[in-house]
């Protein structure tokens, strides 16, 4: 059984696309972005390869505890909320 990463603000897919030549058959890949035009732009880059789905990092589009693995590389200076809880 295959695990499930994913990548939180995307972008246009980029990383995922490298990701899924190394870990493809690893992992089911998927990512978000807030960016309509973003996740299009990844969909028509990368095919069927990782699936990509519009939504807000801080009111992810999936089910809790869906992933094994979740990577967010750019985003954390676009989260309003803090991710610190002291």
């Amino acid at each position: 059984m295959k695990g499930k990463l994913l990548d939180v603000g995307c972008g246009e897919g980029v990383s995922l696309g490298k990701k899924s030549e190394k870990f493809g058959n690893e992992y089911e890949l998927y990512g978000t972005d807030l960016s309509g035009n973003a996740i299009e732009k990844a969909k028509s880059c990368n095919g069927d390869k990782v699936r990509f789905v519009q939504g807000d990092a801080e009111h992810l589009p999936y089910e809790e505890n869906m992933f094994d693995v979740i990577i967010c590389t750019h985003s954390f200076l676009s989260l309003s909320q803090s991710i610190c809880s002291s």
